[in-house]
C-alpha cells in the first residue's frame, strides 16, 4: 500500500493479475465452461468456508478489526440490526415512497435474531465477482464490502434470483443447484446452515439490491454519471421487491 498522495493524487496499491472473465452471462451460458460449472459451485463453497473461518478475535490489527465492523455496534448480538439501520437510512433518503420496501424492512426488523456466530464475509459474493476460465475458478474479486457479519448473508447473496442471469432453475449463481453449494459448504465448514436464516438473509439481500437499484438510477437522473445501464438497472427495483415479498409469503 502506497500512501504518498504525491505520486498519483491518492493512495494506491498493486495487485496480482487474475486471468479469466467475470461477466455473468459468460459464466452461466458460455459453452466453453460446460465442464467446469458443477465444480465451480464446489470451489466457491470451499473458498467461502475458508473465509468464514475468520472471526473478529482472529484479527490482531485493532484498526482493521474496527474498520470491518463498518460502523456497526460490535456489542450488538443481533448482527442484522446494523444492516437494517443502514437500509432504513438509505430508504429514508430516497424522495419517492416505496411502501413495499417499508413492509419488507418492517418484516426484517420483526424477524431479526441474535447470533454469536460473527465471521468475516465478502459482502458481494455473487456471479460477476469471481474470475473463471475453462480450467475453472481463478479468483474472487471486489472485496470493498468485506465486513464482520452473518455467514448466511454471503451464502444467500449468490443464490438471489437476480444473480442467475436468466438461468433461474440453477439457484446457485445460475450455474449449479443450491443444495450442491450448501452441502459442500457445510461439509468443509462443519457448520449446519439454518433454513430460517437462509430465508431471512435472502429477503435482506433482495431489499438491499432493490434500494441499490434506485441508487443506480439516481446516479443517471442526477446527471452525475449518465448511462443507459444505470437507468435500466433502476427500473428493476420492483423485481427485487416482488422476489422479497414472494419469499416472505412462502415462509408463512
Amino acid at each position: 500500500m502506497e500512501t504518498d498522495r504525491g505520486i498519483t493524487g491518492s493512495p494506491f496499491y498493486f495487485m496480482q493479475k487474475i486471468s479469466g472473465k467475470a461477466i455473468g452471462r459468460y459464466v452461466v451460458k458460455d459453452p466453453s465452461l460446460n465442464k467446469v460449472r458443477k465444480h465451480l459451485a464446489i470451489d466457491l463453497a470451499r473458498n467461502l468456508a475458508r473465509l468464514h473461518s475468520i472471526k473478529p478475535s482472529d484479527c490482531k490489527n485493532e484498526a482493521l478489526r474496527k474498520t470491518l465492523w463498518m460502523g456497526q455496534d460490535s456489542s450488538d448480538k443481533t448482527v442484522a440490526n446494523g444492516s437494517i439501520r443502514s437500509l432504513r437510512s438509505e430508504l429514508e433518503r430516497i424522495k419517492d415512497a416505496y411502501p413495499a420496501m417499508e413492509m419488507i424492512l418492517n418484516w426484517l426488523e420483526k424477524k431479526a435474531k441474535p447470533s454469536d456466530d460473527v465471521v468475516l464475509i465478502h459482502g458481494d459474493f455473487r456471479t460477476g465477482n469471481f474470475m473463471v476460465t475453462p480450467e475453472g475458478l481463478q479468483g474472487i474479486v471486489d472485496w470493498e464490502f468485506a465486513h464482520w457479519g452473518d455467514r448466511h448473508e454471503d451464502l444467500t447473496w449468490l443464490c438471489m434470483r437476480d444473480w442467475r442471469f436468466g438461468k433461474l432453475n440453477k439457484e446457485a449463481g445460475g450455474f449449479a443447484d443450491r443444495s450442491e453449494f450448501y452441502e459442500e459448504y457445510e461439509k468443509v465448514s462443519g457448520v449446519k446452515l439454518d433454513s430460517e436464516m437462509v430465508t431471512y438473509w435472502e429477503v435482506m439481500g433482495n431489499l438491499r439490491w432493490a434500494i441499490g437499484c434506485i441508487g443506480q438510477a439516481e446516479r443517471h437522473l442526477s446527471g452525475k454519471d449518465k448511462g443507459i445501464e444505470l437507468a435500466a438497472i433502476g427500473r428493476r427495483a420492483c423485481e427485487m421487491e416482488y422476489e422479497a415479498m414472494r419469499i416472505i409469503e412462502n415462509a408463512g
